[in-house]
């Protein structure tokens, strides 16, 4: 009897015939040993559950939540407030394509939103007189020195966040501007600086755990609220040369920011220097889209019952996740898109809320739902190489130890070409809900010449919850 590690991780080799290792729509739980039937059982990724009352159609661009305020989300070209049980409120127009930065601040009464297109527009939206979204027209260069910067003359910014309660704005050319304290519609015209290190300019500026982290193309500087006049902040000494590559990859949780960077490595930093968290598989993945499509990538966050998912996706062509928890990948892909729907995800009280790249949609994570909104989703594990080379192999029989009781089914396939082609499509219930009894086994597999043999489990049924363990009875096949 050998034990087949069946995918618990996505790792692909620069062959089939090295590695196939994939993990699709579903996760690993690391379980306490001897109290667990196995140490690494594979759980299906929770579902999302239509959230929203189906009033938009626009794409979602862009989030933010504020407690007590509610959920803003930028849907197509409107700004969408969202209150308890879900009734919406249409705040006015937002001009552009593409992703939105926003950032709120703290004022005790009535919070500002500021929110940043494409385009270098800066939008400001008033949660205490309820006011429609307020355009400005950011032209360069800046005004001479006055009592506050005009808007028309405001140099157009990439990003905006929020940090002690300034708006921080990033400029393409490597300036940082600074509103005035809890006043987004008041920029002194002195109050800004030049990155120091980022000679190529900036992609963006994110507040995290208490510093201003300005990302260039090629490196990043972290500067610190110094109390300073006109602009308040200043760089601790030294840059980190890590880029960022795609402006809608930079994900922060609660203790730290993952982006991609500018060689296509996907970093987390937890402090003030960068650790490499993606493996090859992630990284050829990247570098096999074009330019383009790696500067459109987008990241998105949720957690789910103890795990935290930083999740990355080319549209179109995959989604990579990322569980911080275990440091292990796996892919999502909702059923016929290659990719998953799952976008901008916020969290909001207890639940994380999610947007949908092709239409207004949102959606909250859940563990009830087996479902991408109305679409379906597959789970697919393909394990290690089962060889014993130079030899063959007979296999005999290959049982499965899943979650049973609850009904569905399981298809085995195999491929003798690391995944080129497969054959097989064996199909196994899992039992009827209630029967906890049943056996999960596949027989005449057949025989397995000296390259080896990849195994690919598959279910599509709403009802497969968990797997466990693979177990195949071989006997050695000599030349």
């Amino acid at each position: 009897m050998v034990n087949i590690d069946f995918g618990h991780v996505s790792d692909q080799g620069r062959d089939g015939q090295i590695s196939s290792a994939t993990l699709i729509n579903a996760y690993v739980e690391i379980i306490q040993q001897p109290y667990g039937k196995t140490q690494t059982p594979v759980y299906v990724c929770p579902g999302l559950t239509r959230w929203d009352n189906g009033s938009y159609v626009g794409a979602i661009r862009g989030a933010l939540w504020i407690r007590n305020v509610g959920l803003f989300t930028v849907l197509g070209n409107e700004l969408i407030q969202w209150l308890p049980a879900s009734v919406s409120v249409n705040w006015g127009s937002i001009a552009g394509t593409g992703p939105v930065s926003m950032a709120a601040n703290q004022r005790q009464v009535g919070p500002q939103i500021g929110i940043i297109t494409n385009t270098g527009a800066y939008y400001v939206a008033d949660t205490a007189i309820g006011a429609p979204v307020v355009l400005t027209t950011p032209l360069d260069p800046p005004a001479p020195i006055g009592d506050g910067l005009p808007f028309s003359t405001f140099p157009a910014p990439v990003s905006v966040c929020c940090i002690s309660n300034y708006f921080m704005f990033a400029i393409p050319d490597g300036r940082i501007f600074m509103s005035d304290l809890n006043d987004a519609n008041v920029i002194n015209p002195l109050a800004y600086d030049l990155a120091q290190t980022s000679s190529n300019g900036l992609v963006r500026a994110v507040a995290h755990r208490g510093v201003l982290i300005v990302m260039g193309p090629k490196s990043y500087e972290v500067w610190q609220n110094a109390g300073t006049y006109p602009f308040a902040f200043a760089p601790i000494p030294g840059s980190i040369g890590v880029g960022l590559l795609a402006f809608d990859s930079v994900v922060e949780t609660d203790d730290s920011l993952l982006w991609v960077d500018h060689e296509g490595k996907v970093q987390m930093t937890t402090g003030s220097y960068p650790e490499r968290i993606s493996n090859h598989g992630v990284e050829r993945a990247i570098a096999a889209l074009t330019l383009g499509q790696k500067q459109a990538l987008r990241a998105t966050y949720y957690f789910f019952q103890g795990h935290k998912f930083y999740s990355l996706t080319s549209e179109g062509n995959w989604t990579w996740e990322y569980d911080t928890t275990t440091k292990l990948w796996h892919q999502r892909e909702t059923y016929g898109r290659g990719s998953w729907i799952g976008c901008c995800g916020t969290q909001v009280y207890d639940s994380i809320i999610m947007g949908n790249p092709d239409n207004g949609m949102l959606y909250r994570v859940s563990g009830d739902s087996y479902l991408d909104g109305s679409d379906g989703f597959c789970v697919t594990a393909i394990g290690q190489i089962v060889h014993a080379f130079p030899d063959g192999l007979i296999v005999d029989r290959i049982r499965v130890d899943a979650a049973r009781g609850t009904g569905g089914t399981l298809i085995l396939s195999w491929s003798d070409d690391g995944g080129r082609t497969w054959q097989g499509d064996l199909e196994q219930s899992l039992g009827d809900a209630g029967d906890y009894t049943i056996r999960v086994d596949f027989r005449r597999i057949g025989a397995v010449r000296e390259p080896g043999r990849l195994f690919r489990f598959v279910s599509s049924t709403p009802a497969f919850r968990a797997l466990m363990n693979v177990d195949a009875s071989v006997r050695k096949l000599t030349r």
